[in-house]
């Protein structure tokens, strides 16, 4: 995972590691260019100085997260735990051992990397946002709210949205996006990962 991590971040980003402490000559550092900021923290660290009751070394990789309600979700999950050595209301630490999948990983590197980059790169690699809303089906009819207009509405500030696809009741259950796109909870409209993306938008 560690290798596939390097890789990823070389391929996506052009960026290398480096390696600026002597004493932990295998931690790794990930920097913006533009100001020198990093996203990405790739160490080695015992398990016991993670919670784990054992004390064998393990790779772990930290990254930033802006959203508080997000982070605290996020460290609920087997193999995420809050940052190793660095603020922990913003960072988490990420086992690179297989218990988090490794497209989960590079979602959350992804994250990372916006949520350091500067003003400028933010505004010009920022992707149009997708988001999950919850809806109670007992007080609304989501199922045929696409199908007639109301036209006794009055509402003039208003979003437009339009129905695009529909899906099977058992294709996005709430295990399925727990369990293969790491969505723990949708308690208010919340961001979507690049992977349930790819399977959302899939042909």
């Amino acid at each position: 995972m560690k290798d596939a991590v390097f890789a990823y971040i070389k391929k996506k980003y052009k960026v290398s590691p480096e390696y600026p402490w002597k004493r932990y000559p295998d931690n790794a550092v990930f920097r913006h260019g533009d100001n020198n900021k990093w996203f990405a923290l790739v160490m080695e660290v015992n398990r016991d100085k993670l919670g784990q009751e054992t004390s064998d070394v393990i790779p772990v990789i930290n990254l930033k997260v802006d959203d508080l309600f997000y982070r605290d979700m996020l460290i609920q999950q087997h193999g995420i735990v809050p940052a190793y050595h660095m603020n922990k209301q913003q960072w988490i630490t990420v086992f690179l051992d297989g218990s988090v999948k490794q497209d989960q990983v590079f979602d959350l590197i992804d994250a990372s990397f916006l949520a350091t980059a500067s003003a400028k790169k933010k505004q010009k690699i920022r992707p149009p946002k997708e988001w999950v809303i919850p809806s109670n089906p007992k007080y609304y009819d989501i199922i045929h709210a696409f199908d007639d207009t109301d036209e006794n509405l009055t509402i003039k500030a208003l979003m437009k949205i339009k129905l695009q696809k529909r899906y099977k009741p058992d294709k996005f259950t709430f295990d399925v996006l727990k369990d293969e796109y790491g969505i723990y909870a949708i308690r208010g409209p919340r961001g979507i990962t690049n992977s349930l993306s790819a399977a959302l938008n899939k042909k």
